[in-house]
């Protein structure tokens, strides 16, 4: 049927595709403002206001009328009241709401996806993750339901659940390729593995292989090495995941054809590699002659052993098998880490029981586990008294000084860790790490020049730093230099969870203006906006005020503070750009940059000279 053109209550039919239709459970076609001819982008929100607009005259024609049409419209007005209850941290308003919406409209994505979030939120991980599952089976087609169904496996620390999760992200990586998040869970659970490849011009690539694919590539690789070449031991300290162990198996028979001095300790490693595989049986027969060794003690054919035992469900034997292990080796860490099942032992006093029991036995390793879980605890200053026990013990070990250092540095106490780190320095060559926490003890003391030279030092002399470090070291000096600068305002996060409660916005000194970073979404956030001076502006200084705020709320907004780039030129053609980013430590950072070149960035809790400003386009990533 033709609308009629001639009437402001013109309405057509529309037919499109869009994934917030599927996420809503709003099936086309839709009722639409006949004049609006503009195409709807895929990769953009769904204008939903143009659909309100459309109902309306749809209602008004009195014509073809659907009273479906008066829920979807119900449907969506109380959108902005569970937006409302979710940024005011009002997690059980908003379960009331997602019920009082499920009755309005039954099985929707939309529903089943919020209450995982909050359940989540709310600490009901079983209950979100059921939530999760049922918002896949409404709305099957679209990835982030796959995403948030995966991570909440994940969280179960379960073999059982790391399937599903890998199940969940593949389905994820299947609707959208290149699925950088899904392709991350894939590499963390096994399934991917994330090889880098040096380029004949220096560069390098990263390219991901399934790991049939990965073994026939590592095949040939470790093939081509002899036996004795340095190579092949750089690769085994990289394959020592469950996931990894048929590679790391190549790598060891490959090494051993050669007769290397250590073969035992080879042999013992070709055990364990096996009983990742489930080999369990040829794992036994290799430990036989090792556990039967009156000449020589073999500690980890023991806890080798041990796991040979748990893994065929002989516990008891294993169990005896871990207290053989820490008879010959008291600091035996994994065995450690056993016996005291970190990581699943809830016990609130299991740091105080792992340092009894290191005290008892003299055992620094078992000092400086208790201090690692006590971190994991956030407990500073337990962590503190454990790692220096540790270091008292054995203060030549250097996992117990980088411990004990790095736990000085947590509680400020920059002037005792650059005292027990500076001796080492000289002898620190290869030691990045080290030289990492030396850094931060300097800028605690006020001493931010010989912090930037450890750091510069470290960059240009550490050839063999892991990328990830380099790019921690590298971060830590633009910190220093003054090319990133970081909120010292908390952000606001639903709590369970790695998201923003609230939105952040670009404004100045008389209010937030355009909205920036969504809120709901997973870390990192970032997005660049476009720094624009107000006519006859001269100076070289741009700032911008950011805000948590949100676009129907009754919260007011909560200045996070300016952002200052300095040094720009207005007079060049390329506009200067400010890149705002809630990283993955919580933290809100800017950095800046003119055409290829860097400016420095301040951040000030008080009022900088404001500009205007101009979000430029693109999603946050």
């Amino acid at each position: 049927m033709m609308p009629d053109s001639s009437s402001d209550l013109s309405y057509r039919w529309l037919k499109t595709e869009h994934p917030d239709l599927l996420f809503w459970g709003i099936d086309p076609p839709l009722p639409w403002p006949a004049e609006d001819d503009k195409k709807i982008d895929p990769k953009e929100e769904f204008p939903f206001d143009r659909l309100l607009v459309g109902i309306d005259r749809l209602r008004a024609a009195q014509r073809e009328w659907d009273a479906k049409w008066e829920k979807v419209e119900e449907f969506l007005g109380r959108g902005d009241e569970l937006g409302e209850a979710l940024e005011s941290g009002e997690l059980r308003t908003t379960l009331r709401i997602l019920d009082e919406l499920e009755d309005l409209r039954p099985g929707t994505g939309y529903c089943a996806f919020n209450r995982a979030f909050v359940l989540r939120a709310m600490g009901d991980r079983a209950g979100a993750l059921a939530a999760a599952k049922e918002a896949t089976q409404r709305a099957p087609k679209l990835e982030h339901l796959w995403m948030r169904c995966g991570e909440l496996h994940e969280e179960m620390a379960d073999p059982a659940h790391d399937e599903k999760a890998i199940g969940c992200y593949r389905r994820a990586l299947a609707l959208l390729p290149n699925h950088q998040q899904a392709i991350e869970g894939l590499v963390r659970l096994g399934a991917l593995i994330r090889a880098h490849e040096s380029l004949p011009d220096g560069t390098e690539r990263v390219r991901f292989y399934t790991p049939e694919q990965f073994t026939k590539v590592m095949a040939a690789t470790v093939a081509d090495h002899a036996p004795g070449d340095p190579g092949l031991r750089t690769m085994l300290k990289q394959f020592f995941r469950p996931h990894d162990a048929e590679v790391g198996l190549l790598v060891i028979d490959r090494i051993l054809a050669g007769r290397p001095p250590d073969r035992a300790a080879l042999k013992i490693q070709r055990a364990d590699a096996l009983r990742k595989l489930k080999r369990v049986k040829e794992a036994e027969r290799v430990l036989k002659p090792f556990l039967l060794d009156d000449e020589e003690i073999h500690p980890e054919a023991h806890y080798v052993q041990a796991w040979c035992h748990f893994d065929s469900g002989r516990t008891a034997e294993g169990w005896n098998c871990i207290r053989d292990t820490l008879l010959l080796d008291k600091n035996h860490q994994l065995a450690i880490q056993t016996k005291f099942r970190i990581g699943h032992n809830k016990d609130p006093r299991l740091v105080e029981v792992v340092s009894e029991w290191a005290a008892r036995h003299e055992s620094w390793r078992g000092h400086w586990v208790a201090s690692i879980q006590a971190s994991t605890n956030r407990d500073e200053a337990a962590a503190l008294r454990c790692a220096e026990a540790a270091y008292k013990l054995a203060p030549q070990e250097r996992d117990a000084l980088m411990l004990y250092a790095n736990c000085l540095n947590n509680m400020d106490e920059g002037e005792y860790t650059a005292a027990l780190v500076h001796p080492r320095l000289p002898e620190a060559k290869g030691d990045y790490t080290l030289k990492f926490i030396f850094a931060g003890a300097m800028k605690k003391l006020g001493l931010p020049e010989l912090a930037i030279r450890t750091l510069r030092e470290a960059l240009e002399e550490e050839s063999e730093m892991p990328a990830e470090w380099r790019r921690n070291t590298q971060h830590f000096l633009d910190e220093l230099t003054g090319m990133v600068a970081a909120s010292e305002i908390d952000l606001e996060f639903h709590p369970n969870t790695d998201t923003l409660r609230r939105e952040i916005w670009v404004g100045d000194d008389k209010g937030p203006e355009v909205p920036l970073l969504r809120s709901g979404v997973a870390l990192p956030l970032e997005r660049p906006v476009r720094m624009t001076p107000r006519t006859g502006y001269t100076g070289s200084t741009g700032s911008m005020e950011i805000y948590h705020h949100g676009h129907k709320t009754e919260l007011e907004p909560k200045s996070l503070g300016w952002f200052q780039a300095h040094e720009i030129d207005f007079s060049e053609s390329e506009p200067p750009m400010m890149t705002v980013t809630v990283t993955t430590q919580r933290k809100l950072e800017a950095t800046a940059r003119q055409g290829e070149r860097r400016l420095p960035v301040t951040w000030t809790l008080y009022r900088a000279p404001s500009m205007e400003n101009d979000p430029s386009t693109g999603n946050p990533k």
